[in-house]
């Protein structure tokens, strides 16, 4: 059996192991007083009380094996970058980390060392992300999140220079990639966020700000600023595909109520490229939808 995660001496033994963001430290440690001056009112359990920091932060950096079902982490404001930020998971669970001051403030920024977050998990609508600024996420699929058999809420979100390329040239899913997904986006900007790459052997670009794949998700209040989907063939020996600037869909039945694309491209060297703004193979439901070149 997992071990209590309100244990202080183990919640901070985990956060201590695992978090190399001194925001999300400084917060831990100012919950952990705020609750244990709460708790002396009522003459309740400060110990116990105060655990509550340390554990919920512990939760997020080492994933949720372990923490309470329905827990929220509120993140102090900071721009954190590196390793530490990278492939941030949930481990199935059903938590919430929410920004304590918005996007322009709070900052998961991955400095091209990998994807921000990953949900693989199973995660449901009650997995939350709000608040954020996820920025400068690279890999194949999935540059700033990476969603698969799961369906987690990303609400009021700024996602910016992700670029979803792998060493041999191509990429789905700049900003968000979805596969078997029924996704709430809501209230979520992408802007010049890229899929694919002007090197590699197979060079492919699929969604420079979303690729859907066999998915459901809804995107509501949504943005596509600036977002490309390129492919570059140098070696003349294959045919190089760009789709989807803004946002690439195949299979499923995705719907977008209040969108708008702006200024989002499709291009390749040879071969084809389609739908700077959106590429559809499949159904899609639309609702107030404006296209901006």
């Amino acid at each position: 059996m997992a071990a209590d995660p309100r244990d202080r001496d183990q919640a901070l033994a985990l956060l201590q192991e695992y978090t190399q963001s001194q925001s999300l430290l400084k917060h831990a440690y100012a919950v952990e007083a705020a609750m244990r001056a709460a708790a002396r009112r009522p003459g309740a359990d400060e110990q116990a009380w105060g655990g509550v920091g340390p554990a919920e932060a512990s939760c997020v950096e080492a994933g949720s094996e372990g923490c309470a079902e329905g827990g929220t982490v509120v993140v102090a404001p900071g721009a954190d970058a590196g390793a530490g930020n990278c492939d941030l998971r949930f481990g199935g669970g059903d938590l919430a980390l929410i920004s304590e001051a918005g996007v322009e403030s709070t900052i998961i920024d991955a400095y091209q060392q990998g994807r921000a977050l990953a949900f693989e998990n199973g995660e449901t609508a009650g997995s939350l992300i709000q608040g954020f600024t996820i920025e400068r996420g690279q890999i194949y699929q999935g540059g700033g999140i990476y969603i698969k058999d799961s369906s987690p809420t990303i609400s009021e979100c700024l996602i910016r220079f992700c670029w979803a390329s792998s060493g041999y040239g191509g990429g789905s899913g700049g900003g968000i990639y979805l596969e078997n997904s029924e996704s709430d986006i809501i209230d979520v900007t992408f802007d010049r966020n890229s899929a694919g790459s002007p090197y590699g052997a197979l060079p492919y670009g699929y969604g420079g700000g979303v690729a859907s794949i066999v998915s459901n998700p809804t995107f509501r209040n949504v943005r596509f600023l600036g977002n490309s989907a390129t492919a570059v063939d140098h070696s003349g020996e294959c045919c190089p595909e760009a789709k989807g600037g803004g946002a690439y869909i195949s299979g499923g039945n995705p719907g977008f109520e209040d969108v708008v694309f702006w200024g989002n491209r499709a291009g390749a060297s040879s071969g084809s490229a389609a739908g700077g703004g959106l590429f559809v193979e499949g159904s899609i439901h639309l609702a107030g939808v404006s296209f901006v070149d």
